[in-house]
């Protein structure tokens, strides 16, 4: 013990002090009484220094760095008195981390889920803990994602095209168009990062802009690259008619599709559902139906079969060129019903006999006609065969 550490106050003695007590300081202390009568009295005091805990970062440099699949393993080491228990957590998550090999932590394979900091606590009995930070950090190629690979744009307007970049070490970033030219910001475009996010804007778009442009990424493992285009053509049309119709043979279909630019025409094709054979094919010339970019358009169609279903699809056209082919639309033709005409009831006339000179006059002719000799033609039907009995008539 360093005497400069211990003393004896009171003036007598009676009183022993440490300052700064110490590990080694832990022990027996005798406590002697003298005087010049009789014995010396004595009694012993155990001492015992109670440290805190300390923790030892393994590696030292609290830093532990690795490719996504290579194996982790990182420690730590704990003193103190009393004995700390040593426990791992990471930031972020509720439950502790399985210790295993005493008080270390080992992944077989890594990958970015395992990157981040981990806490090695040491707690002791009395409620005192210390903690360490280790740093891991996985290492991995670029990877982009491209939310909107295909952008519909009108001249004259401003569009963002973007992409998502991830990557340890975090990758740097560009973006190029289809002839290799590197962007950069100036009157025309607009570079932006923020975090993973990178957008390029098109400011006032002109027909030189419709084309392919290039996110690129990269980092020290490697560089990848992803496109996103600008188009002008119309967007996929989408059906909107009711797929029952109210007609048996007829058949009105109707659409809508956007597209920043006027739309010539449309290709109609269509067929019986349960048929592989070949579409029948219209050509809709496009009418001026729109609502801000939005097209509609109706067309009917004739000499279908009552009661069938049938599928459709379509494409639309501006000065750009076609769209993309409709998800195919099935429609069903209105059941027919057959009006049938119940069978009228048969009369049955009973028959006439002609008795000998009996006159036979037409009920019908209001006006007596006189002076005229005529012959009449009498066809009698009823349950007997037809018989056509001649007549002549001696008019007074």
């Amino acid at each position: 013990m360093e005497t400069c550490r211990s003393t004896l106050d009171n003036g007598d003695g009676s009183s022993f002090h440490i300052s700064s007590a110490q590990i080694e300081d832990s022990g027996e202390y005798e406590c002697i009484a003298d005087n010049s009568v009789g014995d010396p009295a004595s009694a012993v005091i155990t001492v015992e220094v109670v440290s805190a805990p300390k923790v030892y970062p393994d590696p030292k440099s609290g830093l532990v760095v690795v490719k996504e699949g290579e194996p982790i393993e990182i420690g730590c080491e704990a003193t103190g008195d009393p004995t700390p228990v040593i426990s791992w957590k990471k930031p972020g998550l509720d439950k502790a981390i399985k210790v295993r090999e005493g008080n270390k932590i080992v992944i077989s394979e890594a990958d970015r889920s395992h990157a981040g900091s981990y806490e090695c606590i040491a707690n002791n009995s009395l409620g005192i803990f210390t903690s360490a930070i280790i740093r891991v950090q996985v290492l991995y190629a670029p990877e982009i994602e491209t939310p909107h690979p295909w952008i519909h744009a009108g001249e004259g307007t401003n569009v963002n095209i973007s992409c998502i970049v991830r990557g340890e070490p975090v990758p740097s970033m560009m973006w190029k168009k289809a002839d290799g030219q590197t962007i950069h910001s100036d009157d025309h475009y607009r570079v932006m990062s923020n975090g993973h996010h990178h957008t390029l804007e098109v400011l006032n778009l002109q027909e030189e802009d419709f084309g392919r442009y290039e996110c690129l990424a990269s980092n020290s493992l490697s560089s990848t690259s992803e496109n996103v285009h600008i188009i002008g053509t119309p967007q996929v049309p989408k059906f909107t008619s009711k797929p029952h119709g109210t007609q048996g043979t007829k058949y009105t279909i109707s659409w809508t599709v956007d597209s920043h630019t006027p739309v010539d025409e449309y290709s109609l094709m269509y067929r019986k559902k349960s048929s592989t054979g070949e579409w029948e094919s219209k050509t809709v010339p496009a009418s001026e139906t729109r609502e801000g970019t939005a097209h509609t358009q109706m067309f009917q169609l004739l000499d279908l079969e009552p009661a069938t279903s049938y599928e459709a699809v379509v494409t639309a056209r501006n000065k750009f060129g076609w769209s993309k082919q409709s998800d195919a639309f099935v429609f069903t033709t209105k059941r027919e019903e057959i009006v049938t005409t119940p069978p009228s009831e048969e009369t049955t006339v009973p028959p006439t006999v002609l008795e000998n000179d009996t006159p036979v006059t037409n009920d019908k002719t209001a006006d007596k006609v006189t002076g005229v000799s005529s012959t009449y033609t009498l066809s009698l039907i009823s349950l007997v065969p037809v018989a056509f009995i001649s007549f002549r008539r001696i008019l007074l």
